[in-house]
């Protein structure tokens, strides 16, 4: 009797021993499942990643982003200034840019200097991108200037961009309803002039003084903001009005704008005195503004400032 419970309790270790190993054998290839599953659903995303990029490239391929021709509007000049590879490079940035992409593999091959001048051509060509930094960075093969990846650097603001985008609509759509009550360009540039002058304070307090944003939104800005704003809303009013880079003492911005005769210079902030508004730099042709203003880069080879008839009669006193 004695010996048959003995093996009754051998019999219950034996079993209880193999559903242990059971366990640990099933626990084991489950973990293995779990890791391989998981591995899985990794490359699987990486896939659909490449995937995405091999979409977007043939997206440009195609001629969805790659041939938009912005030399049909005279409201992008810095475009038309642009080599055939450069001019596809400007589509891919500004369709990036659009849907905030960090990053832009070239579709074409192109040089870190080609790419340099496309960046600021999108830059100077859309003040509307206010979200867009100022700067970017590029990767290229060590052994020449090839570019395989530009990186693209945003704001903050970009975190809350839908709700900037409607604040900024906002004031835009005020002073355009309000322009378009005068019925000729030069009227409503005048308007246009005088309102952001009175709204904005120079300032390099803000994290984005140099966007039309906080030029418009924050009322704060420096030149590059008071000549982006200007240049928004003129081209929400249909008035060719260009972004100019140059110098006049430091760097500095301005704009150009088309009226009925010709193009002229226009310089926001400094007419923008403490207590007044000023006309000294309102509507002056090259002559007169290359005294103390020097264009530079890409803005050198935009349109001259030749407009006479709209020269406003304060300027015939500039010394």
């Amino acid at each position: 009797m004695l010996f048959g419970i003995m093996d009754i309790g051998e019999n219950v270790k034996k079993i209880i021993k193999t559903i242990f190993g059971t366990i640990i054998i099933c626990g084991t290839l489950f973990g293995i499942y779990q890791i391989g599953k998981y591995s899985f659903s990794v490359k699987l995303e990486e896939e659909n990643d490449i995937n995405e990029k091999i979409n977007y490239k043939d997206m440009i391929a195609s001629g969805e982003v790659k041939n938009k021709d912005y030399s049909n509007s005279v409201m992008y000049p810095y475009f038309e200034l642009l080599s055939d590879n450069q001019k596809s490079l400007y589509n891919e940035l500004l369709y990036a840019i659009n849907k905030y992409e960090e990053d832009v593999i070239p579709s074409i091959k192109i040089t870190v200097s080609e790419v340099e001048d496309a960046f600021y051509a999108v830059l100077y060509d859309h003040p509307e991108l206010f979200w867009l930094g100022n700067s970017y960075s590029c990767e290229h093969y060590e052994n020449n200037d090839d570019v395989t990846k530009i990186l693209i650097k945003y704001s903050d603001i970009v975190n809350d961009i839908d709700n900037a985008k409607k604040k900024l609509d906002t004031v835009v759509n005020t002073i355009v309803k309000n322009a378009n009550n005068y019925e000729f360009d030069y009227a409503k540039e005048k308007y246009v002039h005088d309102t952001l002058i009175n709204l904005i304070s120079y300032s390099k307090d803000t994290e984005n003084h140099q966007s039309a944003y906080d030029a418009l939104v924050n009322q704060k800005a420096v030149c590059a903001g008071y000549t982006k704003a200007f240049q928004l809303i003129m081209h929400k009013l249909g008035v060719p009005t260009y972004y100019v880079t140059g110098i006049s003492t430091e760097d500095h911005a301005w704009n150009l704008i088309e009226l009925e005769d010709g193009f002229y210079n226009i310089d926001l902030t400094f007419d923008d005195q403490i207590d007044r508004i000023i006309y000294k730099y309102y509507n002056i042709p090259d002559g007169l503004m290359n005294k103390d203003h020097t264009r530079t880069g890409l803005s050198t080879f935009l349109v001259k400032g030749d407009g006479f008839k709209y020269t406003n009669i304060y300027t015939t006193l500039i010394e």
